[in-house]
């Protein structure tokens, strides 16, 4: 017998090389269209890929980040953002002045660890204050992990959902979430309490389910009680050039904001 007959072989493995490598991460910015306390930009960090469509950074983000700088409501509020991917929208609410913001998505460690990274990143201090947090979060679940960030019988004033409806099958467990955030004891029966609001940013990506992307807000006011508002809607391009359906329907966010 040869002794290259004595080598173990595990038939079962696959060679080296035989899997893709995973894409690494890329880079991006997000321009401050006026510096606030001399920062300029909000720099970003995508997950290389992701099957919960977490490495882009979605129009209807962009479009959310810029309502948020050029309207005055953010500053002093409590804000939280669900399904946030790369967390745009909340670190210029966070450059904006808000009190305390927690930024959410699926609990995965590349997501999250995406969202602490960009969190680092941009406000370090904010981190380390406790003022800017990252939770992993399922929808519908208990919000106890997501309270704790504030102070008792403090609340929630700002929800932010940003290209989230598509997911047709989790819209009664995105409201009733945010029915309950909004929901607190500081809000209940509080006349002088500030809006509660969710801003809830989309685009139809799907030209053909646009009926059932906006079943979200007749679910929201028939099931839940939220007052619903079309606030902003903009042409911004089709996210991917080459996606079926209309390129307008496919290129134009819409937003909207839910009241209780």
């Amino acid at each position: 017998m040869d002794s290259d007959d004595n080598i173990d072989i595990d038939i079962f493995a696959e060679p080296e090389g035989y899997y893709p490598e995973a894409p690494s991460p890329t880079k991006t910015s997000y321009s401050l269209k006026t510096p606030i306390n001399g920062k300029k930009d909000i720099s970003l960090q995508l997950v290389g890929s992701h099957p919960l469509w977490g490495h882009h950074l979605w129009n209807s983000s962009i479009i959310m980040a810029q309502y948020i700088e050029e309207n005055n409501f953010i500053q002093g509020k409590n804000v939280l953002e669900l399904g946030a991917a790369s967390g745009l929208p909340s670190l210029v609410s966070v450059a904006k002045g808000a009190n305390k913001v927690v930024i959410t998505d699926y609990p995965d460690p590349d997501l999250v660890g995406n969202i602490l990274y960009n969190a680092n990143l941009n406000f370090s201090e904010k981190v380390t204050s406790g003022d800017l947090s990252v939770e992993g979060y399922i929808w519908g679940k208990s919000v106890d992990d997501l309270v704790k960030h504030l102070a008792p019988n403090d609340a929630f004033d700002i929800l932010l959902l940003s290209d989230l409806v598509f997911n047709h099958s989790e819209h009664n467990s995105l409201l009733k979430t945010c029915k309950e955030l909004l929901s607190s004891p500081k809000n209940q029966g509080n006349t002088t309490s500030p809006e509660r609001m969710a801003l809830v940013f989309f685009t139809h990506h799907r030209p053909w389910l646009a009926e059932k992307d906006m079943m979200f807000f007749t679910t929201a006011k028939t099931e839940f009680g939220f007052k619903v508002e079309e606030i902003i809607e903009k042409y911004t391009g089709p996210m991917f050039e080459n996606d079926p359906g209309d390129k307008t329907v496919r290129g134009t966010v819409h937003g909207y904001k839910m009241t209780l």
